[in-house]
């Protein structure tokens, strides 16, 4: 099968692109740097990005299903936001309609999209998913939080762990989370119609079917560690201060704050666990809940020195 990539070299895009591959399928991937995807046989690249016209047309032209993976998670700018995840999908969205209609797509989206008036990510998460509205053959993948080997995004809540302590919103939240094997392993089988009949709009997890919350989390990285790790539950007030400096420093140094009130908005949310529902007729399932993929997570960030091994206590 020929198989159209956005997103290849990002943290799920990558393992992705790699099980396609080994599955003997020929990908056409969308990247403004060729250099930056491995050397294999069956990929093709494609050089440019969600703004250029021609290499989108070029990408998805002969192709037999296309996966749209590329997002921006972090900008310095909070309208960068519009700019890749929703006029970026607006762009793909007229190739298809121009070049390929009717092709199967899988566009993986985010459970923020739930709440745009969040922030401007999950603004722009929601705009990105009405951009595919006037297509045929379209499913929507909302994966809740995402971790694994590789992930940069979650280190920082790894590092804590490690460490014994992790600093958390204050208030009952709750949330379901997804390995990124697990994740990959689905869509693959969805690109290539494997996973059964499921809905255009599935909700991925873990199936931890109560979710997690921020002392679960102390306690199952405690668990695996013999160690205790204690949570320290701060109110909103202080991450939205400590987010501002951090987007105030960004701002001066010309980088992407760690931390901005967006992000904050997301974390105070209550409820990020995904609906069940959305789960009817898919034959996948998952493998990995965060006892096991905590444990295989550490162990690679160790491995790759992102976080140093520690005592247990």
């Amino acid at each position: 099968m020929i198989i159209a990539l956005t997103g290849a070299t990002g943290f799920i895009g990558r393992p992705l692109l790699t099980r396609l591959l080994d599955q003997g399928h020929k990908v056409k991937a969308l990247a403004r740097h060729p250099e930056s995807l491995p050397p294999a046989q069956g990929l093709v690249a494609v050089k440019g990005d969600l703004g250029n016209a021609p290499a989108l047309a070029e990408l998805v032209a002969d192709a037999e299903s296309v996966i749209h993976l590329a997002g921006l998670v972090a900008a310095a700018d909070p309208t960068a936001f519009e700019h890749a995840n929703a006029a970026g999908s607006r762009n793909l969205a007229a190739a298809l309609a121009s070049a390929n209609p009717s092709v199967p797509l899988l566009v993986i989206s985010s459970l923020a999209a739930r709440a745009p008036e969040l922030s401007p990510y999950a603004a722009s998460k929601a705009g990105g998913e009405r951009a595919f509205a006037g297509l045929p053959d379209v499913r929507i993948v909302r994966p809740p939080a995402v971790y694994g080997p590789g992930d940069k995004g979650t280190l920082p809540i790894f590092q804590q762990l490690s460490q014994g302590w992790l600093t958390a919103p204050r208030g009952r939240h709750l949330f379901s989370m997804i390995h990124v094997d697990d994740l990959v392993a689905l869509l693959a089988a969805l690109a290539v119609g494997d996973a059964g009949d499921p809905a255009r709009l599935i909700e991925p997890d873990d199936g931890t079917d109560a979710g997690y919350g921020w002392d679960d989390l102390a306690r199952i990285a405690a668990l695996a560690m013999g160690r205790r790790v204690r949570v320290l539950k701060l109110p909103r007030a202080v991450f939205e201060g400590v987010a501002r400096l951090m987007e105030l420093a960004a701002r001066g140094l010309r980088q992407t704050p760690p931390l901005d009130r967006g992000k904050v908005a997301e974390l105070f949310h209550p409820d990020w666990r995904v609906e069940r529902a959305t789960h009817q007729g898919l034959i996948w399932r998952p493998t990995l809940d965060f006892t096991a993929g905590f444990a295989r997570t550490l162990a690679w960030y160790r491995s790759a020195g992102w976080i140093k091994a520690g005592k247990t206590k």
